[in-house]
């Protein structure tokens, strides 16, 4: 069995990893902007309260309930930006490990590509330690920077 032969069910599994990091990704991104909608519409119903409260004059016990009102959707609003934050963060992190799982997925199919040409030189997998010398230097070029 040839090498590339031998490194494409490796090649597969890493193309499915990062297909299941791309699902994980999209729903991240997904729970993020519902996490972004949501504050923003508690910060909308905040200051609208807010602008009512300062528009009306009314008793001093009713002024109580809406400070005490105000005080929870206040607390409300701070709990969901944590959460917010928390999201942002989640999302990141697939982010990151989307990144890992593409750029492996990518490094294993560019690899078994070279090893197709039949070279067995080192300038296929690292062009750093290639003499640049070996005949197949132009076809190994040609993929690396491309």
């Amino acid at each position: 069995m040839s090498k590339p032969t031998r490194l494409e069910p490796i090649a597969e599994i890493a193309t499915m990893r990062e297909n299941e990091a791309a699902q994980r990704l999209a729903t991240s991104s997904a729970q993020l902007a519902a996490k972004e909608r949501e504050v923003e519409q508690l910060r909308g119903y905040l200051a609208e309260y807010r602008q009512r409260a300062f528009n009306e004059s009314t008793d001093s016990t009713r002024l109580q309930n809406t400070r005490a009102f105000l005080a929870r959707l206040s607390d409300a609003v701070a709990f969901h930006e944590a959460e917010l934050q928390k999201a942002v963060d989640r999302h990141r992190t697939e982010l990151e490990r989307w990144r890992d799982s593409h750029q492996r997925a990518q490094a294993l199919d560019k690899y078994i590509e070279r090893s197709c040409f039949g070279c067995s030189c080192f300038c296929c997998s690292c062009f750093d330690c290639c003499s640049f010398d070996c005949s197949c230097w132009a076809v190994c070029a040609s993929m690396i920077f491309t």
